[in-house]
């Protein structure tokens, strides 16, 4: 599942929750406050990768309207930590999230439930993704900004009901309003037009966060198809960082067995990738796209001549997962493949020249793992840094990372119909004309005057 598929359960649940009424027995009641504390973990989960990872405190309450299309993260952060706090016995997120779907949900704390439970998986998606281009790009990450700032005003919203039923710390209906509208106009400047670029809706954990029983596993290829998935993994195996690497040792860090290795291999896939390309007519720039990498790989292996390690490295899965396209490519012979299992086996070689060469580079010139050979007149050879980011084998591995990326052949766009539900939903909600808590004595239901009222539809 996508970034968007969680997202969208996660609209629906609280559209449903917005509209519903909050009648609630004490075991109810003691699962949504449960729910409640997962979600605002959730969203602050959130709000920390939008900020690239850093702690994102409160700020003063004191603020003028464009600082929140300056600082739109820490003010929904402010927001979450003004909520009420309410002091829950914790339950696991396994026991407490299995449940319905969003679209068959019918009773409040299972619709609670769907909510933590698709604001965690979505946060899991974005994090895990193999390529994250929406943290490079700041236009890539608006939307998401705006859907954590509608998620921030749904809670708002369903606070103030909670509140009526005494689950949670009563506030004044003029402070509700002001966290309302500061949620809201963060939506609102956040939010990209139609058309814009929205593929973080598209994100899904790569290969990278597939982690078995016995540590990361490589991929057996049973058919020409399984080469988009072996590549992909090959590209996880061999990446600068990430979960292979925090639960690896030093010796699944790229060395020159594998430059060596996977610079014979990967010409010998790319020559036959574009000869299943070329059966495909009016296909001539994606295989030109295989074939321009041939040359760049070629440089690496003529590179690693005079090259020593300080500390060898194995890595036993890149190099087994190599061996096993290689080896499955004798067994397959001809590749027929469909056009877009082969425009997709483009993107997942791209992501492999682009790691190796970050991964090799960052051993030599960071890590000083990588030496050349330098003699000085009729002295031996004796192995020094590479300071140069003219060395050969930075060339290549620079030539390697900056490997043009596939353009987007087909337009994929992930569906947004309950995103836009919610949006509706929250500029038509009146808070104290409906939503009313059935079954409370009167003592703890608030007066109409006492009560926020809100346009049916905010500019």
């Amino acid at each position: 599942m996508t970034y968007a598929d969680h997202q969208e359960a996660v609209a629906r649940a609280l559209k449903d929750l917005l509209q519903q009424d909050h009648n609630l027995g004490p075991t109810d009641a003691a699962l949504v406050l449960q729910c409640r504390g997962h979600v605002l973990g959730a969203v602050r989960e959130r709000l920390q990768y939008l900020g690239n990872g850093h702690e994102l405190g409160a700020v003063s309450s004191q603020f003028r309207v464009r600082s929140l299309a300056q600082r739109p993260l820490l003010h929904l952060a402010t927001l979450v930590h003004e909520l009420p706090q309410v002091s829950a016995t914790a339950m696991a997120p396994s026991d407490l999230f299995p449940g319905p779907p969003a679209s068959t949900a019918e009773s409040v704390p299972d619709r609670w439930k769907c909510v933590a439970r698709g604001l965690f998986l979505g946060t899991t998606e974005l994090t895990r993704a193999d390529q994250q281009p929406w943290a490079d790009r700041p236009t890539g990450a608006s939307h998401l900004v705006a859907e954590a700032a509608e998620t921030v005003e749904a809670m708002i919203v369903l606070d103030a009901v909670l509140a009526d039923a005494g689950l949670v710390p009563w506030v004044a209906p003029v402070e509700v309003l002001t966290r309302r509208l500061i949620a809201g106009d963060i939506a609102r400047v956040t939010r990209q037009p139609p058309g814009a670029d929205r593929t973080a809706d598209l994100a899904t954990a790569g290969e990278g966060a597939l982690i078995g029983p016995a540590g990361p596993q490589i991929r057996l290829l049973r058919g020409p198809e399984d080469f988009v998935a072996a590549q992909r993994r090959l590209a996880s195996f061999v990446r600068a960082s990430g979960a292979v690497y925090a639960l690896g040792s030093s010796s699944e860090r790229v060395g020159l067995k594998v430059a060596r290795v996977l610079s014979v291999g990967q010409i010998r896939l790319a020559n036959a990738f574009a000869v299943a390309v070329a059966k495909h007519p009016g296909e001539q720039d994606l295989v030109e796209q295989f074939r321009a990498r041939i040359p760049a790989y070629q440089a690496l292996h003529a590179s690693t001549a005079r090259l020593v390690e300080f500390e060898r490295r194995s890595s036993p899965l890149a190099l087994a997962q190599q061996s096993e396209m290689v080896t499955q490519l004798r067994v397959f012979g001809a590749l027929p493949m469909r056009k877009p299992s082969l425009i997709a086996l483009n993107e997942a070689t791209h992501e492999v020249a682009v790691n190796l060469g970050k991964a090799l580079r960052r051993e030599g010139l960071q890590h000083k793992n990588i030496r050349s050979l330098q003699s000085r007149g009729e002295d031996l050879p004796v192995p020094r840094l590479m300071a140069d980011s003219r060395d050969p084998f930075n060339v290549a591995c620079r030539t390697l990372a900056n490997d043009l990326a596939p353009g987007p052949r087909y337009e994929r766009r992930a569906p947004s119909l309950e995103r836009e539900a919610l949006r509706t939903a929250l500029e038509r909600v009146r808070m104290g004309a409906t939503n009313r808590v059935k079954g409370m004595p009167n003592s703890r239901q608030r007066k109409p005057s006492q009560s926020l009222g809100l346009a049916a539809d905010r500019p």
